[in-house]
């Protein structure tokens, strides 16, 4: 379980690295206060990183399924 939260750690490190790197690279004027603009960083990170986990869990949890259901018809 350990291994677990240290890869949803790194997921959301991750996500937040990109929100960040998105407001980085954007050009356009800032209209809006910097803590609504932080804000949309911290909210945009929650989106991907609520993507990245189906991508990335779904697949996991699926295979431990198949497996515990193949080691419990043996």
């Amino acid at each position: 379980m350990k291994r677990l939260s240290l890869y949803l750690l790194l997921i959301y490190f991750f996500s937040l690295a990109t929100a960040l790197f998105g407001y980085w690279i954007d050009t356009d004027k800032p209209i809006n206060s910097f803590a609504y603009q932080m804000f949309e960083v911290f909210a945009l990170s929650l989106v991907i990183y609520v993507v990245l986990l189906v991508v990335f869990f779904a697949p996991y949890f699926l295979f431990q399924f198949f497996r515990k259901m193949v080691k419990g018809n043996r």
